[in-house]
């Protein structure tokens, strides 16, 4: 979904599980073949620093539990270190 400000506590609960829930609703209402999904890294460990944001990677990992039991065939990427804008030296990857 990008970064924006973590001001609405229900931020995460709202995009990265419901929003979640509801793209898995609709994939498998289309018959998708293969759902590609990218949470984070860090998804497993309640203790990283990024919960500290309104449990946003509680709410990923609950997204990934609704994928998995979905019965969709489906790949999650975990990736850390994304950052918004253009890429600097040093390999950086940018999620546009």
């Amino acid at each position: 979904t990008g970064s924006r400000p973590a001001l609405d506590p229900l931020g995460p609960f709202n995009v990265d599980y419901q929003g979640t829930k509801n793209i898995i609703t609709a994939a498998l209402r289309e018959d998708v073949k293969h759902f590609a999904f990218v949470t984070s890294i860090g998804t497993d460990d309640p203790l990283f620093p990024l919960n500290l944001f309104w449990g946003v990677l509680f709410w990923k990992k609950r997204a990934e539990e609704e994928l998995q039991r979905s019965g969709l065939t489906y790949t999650i990427v975990r990736p850390g270190g994304l950052k918004d804008g253009d890429r600097k030296k040093g390999g950086n990857i940018v999620m546009r």
